[in-house]
């Protein structure tokens, strides 16, 4: 029957047991408590008038297992138990030992595999007033060129309105930068400049891929630079070749191509009630930025110019009386009249081969026949 003995106790029997073999020795000298050290075994050992070194391998202790026999000694409980029959419970509790020694050894060599993980990221207040950081200097202006783009596909900001917050933004952040950071003024201009042209790089590389590769309109053939800028036609509008470049277009591509990231043109004759209709989707459409360049206010608008359509359509109708059909046959003495006169002035400007300004003949004969 087994029963507790303290490490103390285990001392005068290994001492008294000087003929025991090295490995008897050992075992019972290895057979202390959890709370015991291993140097306590091998006080045990000593008593006992073995040599530790001898009585360790004779018992399967090693120095380089003493790690996993420590582990073993805890498997093995907090408290020593032996029998009166020490041969019997040795070789039982050295078999135990063992068997958990090879455990703990295959653990040791086999470790469980960690689950990775991502170690946070963190940025307080201090790290953005270092100087020239990556995440204000580069960070920052590329999330706002991204913000810029994604809020313009909803409305489109005026160009006086945009010209001025864009002032402003670089004058503010100049400011910024000159208190936070500490820099002087032509420090902080410079980077703000550079802010300016991490900022100038992001919106050209989003907006040129959206509108070659995202845009509604990416199927509609026409020209590269038609589709990544109207900037293409103003060489062309300088020299007066934009009508014979677009006839050029209509004759390789059809009768629908794109001129513009956003602009079509269209020289079948079918599709003009579809895009001027009063009714169908060109009533519900709204009109291009062409037409807001022509007033001077961001919120005042002409008949002509006015941006949505059931505005116009509701403006229109205090025009419609002057121009029904009864109307605009009493109109036609007065054109004819007035066309007369045209030619004649005309022929009159033009004689000798003089070069006669049409532009401005149409506004005069326009302004007559309104009259």
């Amino acid at each position: 029957m087994l029963r507790r003995a303290s490490c103390s106790s285990l001392l005068p029997k290994a001492s008294g047991a000087g003929s025991q073999p090295p490995g008897q020795a050992c075992a019972a000298g290895m057979a202390c408590c959890r709370r015991t050290t291993f140097a306590w075994g091998l006080a045990a050992v000593g008593a006992a008038g073995v040599e530790p070194a001898t009585a360790c391998r004779a018992a399967g202790w090693s120095r380089s297992r003493r790690s996993a026999q420590h582990s073993v000694d805890t498997d093995l409980g907090r408290t020593c138990l032996c029998d009166d029959r020490s041969e019997e419970s040795a070789g039982g509790f050295k078999k135990q030992r063992q068997e958990l020694l090879a455990a703990a050894l295959h653990r040791s060599h086999h470790p469980r595999p960690q689950t990775p993980t991502m170690a946070p990221i963190s940025l307080s207040t201090a790290d953005l007033q270092v100087p020239h950081n990556a995440v204000v200097s580069v960070a920052l202006p590329a999330l706002a060129a991204l913000a810029l783009h994604l809020a313009s596909q909803v409305r489109e900001p005026h160009g006086h309105l945009f010209v001025a917050g864009f002032a402003a933004s670089c004058v503010g952040t100049e400011l910024l930068l000159a208190k936070y950071w500490q820099l002087a003024h032509v420090e902080a201009v410079a980077a703000t400049l550079r802010m300016l042209a991490v900022f100038a790089a992001t919106s050209c590389v989003s907006i040129g891929l959206y509108r070659v590769l995202g845009h509604p309109l990416r199927r509609i053939p026409g020209d590269l630079s038609c589709k990544l800028s109207m900037w293409s036609w103003v060489f062309a509008d300088y020299q007066g070749r934009r009508a014979d470049i677009v006839q050029n277009m209509h004759a390789r591509h059809g009768d629908v191509v794109r001129i513009g990231p956003r602009e079509l043109s269209c020289v079948n004759p079918d599709a003009v009630m579809a895009i001027y209709g009063p009714t169908g989707a060109a009533a519900k459409a709204r009109r291009g930025p062409w037409y807001g360049a022509q007033s001077m206010e961001p919120h005042v608008h002409s008949l002509q110019n006015e941006p949505t359509m059931p505005e116009h359509t509701r403006r229109r109708r205090d025009w419609d009386p002057a121009f029904s059909v009864k109307a605009l046959g009493s109109y036609k003495s007065n054109i004819q009249r007035n066309a007369e006169l045209l030619l004649e002035q005309l022929e009159r400007l033009s004689a000798g081969g003089s070069t006669v300004d049409l532009r401005e003949c149409l506004l005069w004969f326009g302004f007559d026949s309104a009259s």
